[in-house]
């Protein structure tokens, strides 16, 4: 986790490295954010953002199915992140809390039983976007994207790869 985490770090670096360099323009586009988060709109914006960005209320206008399929996907990946990152959290702050170290555990019925949830909800997510993408093919929906098969081969295997090692992880500890 703390790899993963150093790794994420440093692509944010790399970001705003790059965003940085046209500094006096970012400058002026952080100004209107932070003028915009203590303006009276701080409702209208907090509502959008958690319509349109969290539940994704666009992408369901379109197509309910293709939400569906993204938000399985997208919540079990923004689960296992929210997660781990408690579970960091707790065990750094406060490790002598009960509740932090089975959210660790791997062999702790909780977060055994989530876990393959959400890869079983990845792999449903991925297998309902190919077989709908090769329908779609000859009745093309308007103003979507094309559907991208490596992109979903690879998070379909970076779930099933997952779960075989979990099983030989399991298999080899008895």
């Amino acid at each position: 986790t703390l790899l993963t985490l150093m790794a994420f770090l440093a692509g944010l670096v790399m970001v705003f490295s790059y965003v940085l360099s046209g500094a006096s323009s970012f400058l002026k586009l952080l100004g209107g954010a932070v003028g915009a988060v203590f303006s009276e709109k701080i409702g209208a914006i907090l509502k959008a953002l958690f319509l349109d960005v969290l539940l994704q209320r666009r992408l369901y206008r379109q197509s309910p199915k293709r939400w569906l399929m993204h938000g399985l996907i997208f919540y079990a990946f923004a689960f296992r992140f929210l997660w781990g990152l408690a579970g960091l959290a707790g065990s750094l702050w406060k490790p002598d809390w009960t509740w932090v170290w089975p959210m660790l555990n791997k062999n702790s019925p909780l977060p055994a039983f989530l876990f393959d949830l959400t890869g079983v909800m990845v792999i449903l997510g991925v297998l309902f976007a190919h077989f709908r993408g090769r329908k779609e093919r000859f009745d093309e929906v308007p103003d979507l994207p094309r559907q991208d098969v490596l992109a979903l081969g690879l998070l379909g295997s970076v779930a099933a790869t997952g779960f075989i090692v979990e099983g030989m992880r399991i298999a080899m500890t008895g």
